[in-house]
C-alpha cells in the first residue's frame, strides 16, 4: 500500500505547529508500506526544529530518507535558497534549516539515490 501526505510543514486544522508526539500520531494509524510526503520541514524555526521526516519515520517503524530541496527559513523568503541534492536518513542530521520531501518505508529498501 503507498500513500501521499502533504504535511504543510506539520501544521494542524488551526494552523499551529504540531511536535513530535502530534506527527507521530497524526500517521500512527495509517495502514501503508510506502509514504510520500511534501512540505516537510527540518530544524525550521516555524515547526520548533523539528526533524519531521525522522518523527513520521519512528511512527512507522520505516526506513527513511529526506530530499532537502530549499535551505534557509520561510521569514523572510528571500533567505531561501535551493540545495544541490542532499538526501539524508536515519541518524544523519541536517543541515541548518531545510525544507522538501521524504520517503518512509516499511519494506526493505535496496539502495535510495
Amino acid at each position: 500500500r503507498v500513500g501521499t501526505l502533504n504535511l504543510a510543514s506539520g501544521r494542524d486544522a488551526g494552523g499551529r505547529p504540531l511536535d513530535d508526539a502530534g506527527l507521530r500520531a497524526a500517521v500512527a494509524d495509517l495502514d501503508v508500506d510506502v509514504l510520500a510526503v511534501q512540505e516537510v520541514d527540518a530544524g525550521q524555526p516555524r515547526s520548533h526544529g523539528a526533524d519531521q521526516a525522522a518523527a513520521l519515520g519512528a511512527a512507522l517503524g520505516a526506513d527513511w530518507r529526506m530530499a532537502a530541496t530549499v535551505a534557509g527559513t520561510p521569514d523572510p523568503f528571500r533567505s531561501w535558497r535551493p540545495l544541490d541534492a542532499e538526501l539524508r536518513g536515519p541518524g544523519e542530521e541536517a543541515r541548518g534549516p531545510v525544507y522538501g520531501i521524504a520517503l518512509l518505508s516499511r519494506r526493505p529498501v535496496r539502495r535510495w539515490s
